[in-house]
């Protein structure tokens, strides 16, 4: 299962419908605490969240930190049209617009 989190909707629902249509199962959600909750109530199942780094009460960074609390090794995407910070080693960073092809080959990675 793959957590998606990001406050576009449109955004939200064409990156769900592009990876249930190559057979993931998709969880989304629209904010970070929405995601802590799906995460909380699916943490065996869920093992991978791709989120986008800006949103609203708490970004994708502190969304991936405080995930990794209780599951420290989750294989984790962060999204961004505008990011320039470094990134730990353990976070693959794709850079929007990307392609779903790019999507689906950090999934795969």
């Amino acid at each position: 299962m793959i957590l998606l989190v990001d406050d576009n909707l449109d955004m939200l629902e064409a990156c769900k419908s592009i990876l249930e249509d190559h057979g993931y199962h998709v969880r989304s959600c629209s904010t970070s605490n929405e995601a802590i909750q799906a995460f909380h109530d699916h943490q065996e199942e869920i093992k991978i969240v791709i989120t986008d780094y800006r949103m609203p009460n708490m970004d994708g960074l502190e969304l991936i930190q405080n995930l990794r609390m209780y599951q420290p090794n989750i294989k984790t995407i962060l999204i961004s049209g505008d990011f320039d910070r470094k990134l730990p080693n353990n976070i693959t960073f794709l850079q929007k617009p990307f392609s779903f092809e790019a999507l689906i080959q950090e999934i795969k990675a």
